[in-house]
């Protein structure tokens, strides 16, 4: 009985020890999640019971990823979620990063200076947000996932993503756009430094092989 009982408590280890090897996400399951959202579900900060994430831009990411909890966008630019890469290299599953600073917490210190601030008018619920009447310690910012490129110059590329700009509606859903390089290029231009990541960047990022593989 005792001989039992103990296998029965290693097979348990082992069946933990693979599900850990294996938490993260796989591409194939990637490709049938990515989809899922595009023109049925609606943007907001707020928890979706349904889904049980945000469903702002990266509660999309976070969920899609299976990640577990609202990873926020400017920390997927952090080096713990991603790496930098070539815009060039992107490849359906890489992520697009976008980072800024009001200079609303003296402790956020980014080097982009040219920030477009109608395109930050989505974080302006983000910004307001307080912690027993203290700031959370949060850099405003964006996150895509890549799909492909539209063309062989890499000029235009279309992306999954869910967002409150853009929208031809007066409530925005998750959706596949189309995009110029130029954005990209725009935003590998930035980076802001955290006082939980250190160095953020916004730009083209692989994901790490914990989230992604």
């Amino acid at each position: 009985m005792m001989m039992m009982k103990n296998s029965i408590i290693v097979l348990l280890f082992l069946a933990s020890t693979i599900a850990t090897a294996t938490s993260c996400e796989q591409m194939s399951q990637l490709k049938k999640r990515m989809p899922e959202w595009v023109g049925k579900v609606p943007y907001s900060h707020f928890v979706n019971k349904t889904w049980g994430y945000p469903t702002d831009c990266s509660g999309f990411v976070s969920w899609a990823l299976e990640v577990g909890k609202d990873v926020k966008a400017y920390e997927y630019g952090a080096n713990k979620y991603s790496t930098r890469i070539k815009i060039d290299d992107l490849q359906y599953g890489d992520i697009i990063t976008h980072v800024s600073d009001f200079s609303w917490d003296p402790r956020h210190r980014c080097q982009n200076k040219n920030v477009d601030l109608e395109e930050e008018k989505e974080n302006e619920f983000d910004m307001n947000l307080n912690l027993n009447g203290n700031p959370i310690d949060y850099l405003p910012g964006h996150v895509m996932f890549f799909d492909k490129w539209a063309d062989k110059k890499h000029e235009n590329y279309w992306a999954y993503e869910s967002t409150s700009t853009d929208c031809k509606e007066k409530e925005c859903f998750n959706q596949h756009v189309l995009y110029k390089r130029k954005k990209i290029e725009k935003w590998s231009k930035e980076n802001c430094t955290s006082s939980e990541y250190g160095y953020v960047e916004g730009g083209a990022r692989r994901l790490s092989n914990a989230l992604l593989c």
